[in-house]
C-alpha cells in the first residue's frame, strides 16, 4: 500500500491520480482506478496529518501512517543534503541547503526582515504547483506553491502565520521531509539551520 509517483497503490486496486486541486489542508484528485478487471474514476482527496495521511473516497474515509524508521536512524539514513548556509547581498538574503539529487530548499528575506520567501527543488526542478506539506520533526505544514518556480504561497494571512511557524519550527529541529501534490519527497537534516535562519523569522508580505 502506497501513495507515491502520482498512483494509489490500494488492497486489490490502483488509481492513477490525475488533475489534482489544492484545497485548504489537502489536494482532491481524480482517480482513474483499476479492479478485478474494470475501470472506474472517482473523486479522492488526500491530506496530511500530523503522523498519517486522511484519504477521502466515496467508499469512505481511511488513515494511513507512513512507513519510517525511527527519527534517529532517519537522521542519519535519509537525509543527505549539505549543510544550511545563509548567503545574499544588495538587500536579499538566502538560507537554504540542497542535496547532491537535486532538492533543495531556502528561505528569503529582505534586510530589514521583511517579504519572506520559500523555495522548493525536488529532482532538479521547481516543485510543481499545488499543494505541499513540509513535516518537521512531526508537525505538518500544510502549503501552496504557485504554479511556476518552485515559490511557496505566503502571501495571504493564514499562508504568513504558517510561514513564521515553519521558520521557528525549522531552525529549532531535527528533520525536515517535504511532500510535492505529484509525489515526489525529499528529507532534509536541519542541522546548522538555527544558524543560518536566525532567532526571528522573517516576516511574509502582506498579501491579501
Amino acid at each position: 500500500m502506497a501513495i507515491q509517483g502520482g498512483v494509489y497503490e490500494g488492497v486489490e486496486n490502483r488509481c492513477d491520480l490525475t488533475l489534482p486541486v489544492a484545497l485548504d489542508d489537502g489536494t482532491r484528485f481524480t482517480a482513474v482506478c483499476s479492479a478485478q478487471g474494470s475501470t472506474y474514476r472517482e473523486q479522492m482527496t488526500i491530506t496530511p496529518t500530523v503522523d498519517s495521511v486522511r484519504i477521502d473516497r466515496v467508499s469512505g474515509t481511511a488513515f494511513w501512517d507512513r512507513c519510517e524508521p525511527p527519527k534517529a536512524a532517519s537522521i542519519a539514513s535519509s537525509s543527505s543534503n549539505g549543510p544550511w548556509t545563509f548567503s545574499g547581498g544588495q538587500g536579499v538574503y538566502e538560507s537554504g541547503t540542497s542535496d547532491g539529487n537535486g532538492n533543495s530548499v531556502s528561505f528569503t528575506c529582505n534586510d530589514i526582515g521583511e517579504n519572506g520567501g520559500l523555495y522548493v527543488e525536488l529532482d532538479g526542478e521547481p516543485a510543481p504547483g499545488g499543494q505541499v506539506s513540509i513535516d518537521v520533526d512531526g508537525t505538518v505544514f500544510a502549503m501552496t506553491v504557485w504554479a511556476e518556480g518552485g515559490l511557496v504561497n505566503t502571501e495571504c494571512s493564514v499562508c504568513g502565520q504558517t510561514y513564521t511557524a515553519l521558520w521557528g519550527a525549522t531552525a529549532a529541529g531535527d528533520l525536515m521531509t517535504i511532500r510535492s501534490a505529484d509525489g515526489r519527497s525529499a528529507t532534509f537534516n536541519l542541522h546548522g539551520s538555527h544558524d543560518a535562519l536566525g532567532s526571528v523569522a522573517c516576516q511574509p508580505s502582506n498579501g491579501f
